[in-house]
């Protein structure tokens, strides 16, 4: 239950940090301008970068809270198992180096940034790997090798580990009196 708490709540907060870096790509907003906006995100006076690629970051990272919450088994994988959980700890390795790293990107940066960055942009970097590794964490025996003794017949289970569902109910299964 831990692992699926963990994984909605990274996959929350990503959504909307990814959302919120789709909307920088066309707005300043809660900002008054994009100079301002790139003062406080980026460290430096000037512009924002470029609408599509601020855009497809923040597509990007909203895209990989489905890779969290896949993980958390909160929803079904699609795909290969390998992919969810090379993508999830590539995930936490990343938010993790921007996490400790951060404080590097203090050099130079405007008082702003350095401030944001100090109380709240890595300390969320850091919680939020935290909680997507923990998301990822496998226990032992959620691999393939109870997954054959776990189905029987052509019953098989959303994915290894998951609990087989009940056999259908069938004509020959039914008592006597409701045939």
């Amino acid at each position: 239950m831990w692992r699926k708490a963990a994984g909605g709540l990274a996959a929350a907060a990503l959504t909307a940090i990814g959302v919120l870096h789709m909307i920088w790509a066309f707005s300043p907003w809660p900002f008054d301008s994009m100079t301002e906006a790139a003062t406080y995100l980026l460290g430096e006076r000037g512009d924002m970068p470029p609408a599509p690629l601020t855009f497809v970051f923040g597509a990007g990272v909203a895209g990989s809270s489905y890779l969290v919450i896949a993980s958390a088994r909160v929803l079904p994988e699609i795909g290969p198992a390998w992919i969810y959980r090379l993508g999830t700890w590539g995930l936490a390795a990343a938010l993790l180096a921007r996490g400790l790293g951060g404080q590097l990107l203090n050099s130079g940066a405007t008082e702003e940034f350095a401030t944001w960055n100090w109380r709240l942009y890595s300390p969320l970097c850091v919680t939020l790997a935290v909680l997507v590794g923990a998301a990822t964490v496998r226990r032992r025996g959620d691999g393939t090798a109870n997954y054959a003794a776990q189905t029987t017949n052509h019953e098989i289970s959303a994915r290894p580990g998951d609990p087989v569902p009940p056999r259908p109910v069938t004509g020959d299964s039914l008592p006597h009196g409701d045939r």
